[in-house]
């Protein structure tokens, strides 16, 4: 019994192994050209006024 269960879990792993490898949309690349499949667009930003503010104070590990 203890058998089954070993080799079971087994193949389940194995299958599973082989079938994340063998995708090439999980790899993060195309199987023909080698390039990602899509583009990340990059966003950046403008600081646009900055007001005065007391430096001294801070709240230490503040969770939002």
């Amino acid at each position: 019994m203890l058998m089954m269960k070993t080799l079971a879990v087994f193949i389940s792993f194995t299958g599973a192994v082989l079938l994340i490898t063998g995708m090439p949309g999980l790899s993060g690349q195309s199987m023909s050209t080698g390039q990602p499949p899509f583009s990340v667009p990059e966003y950046s930003y403008k600081v646009v006024h900055a007001y005065p503010h007391d430096t001294s104070a801070f709240t230490q590990g503040l969770v939002y």
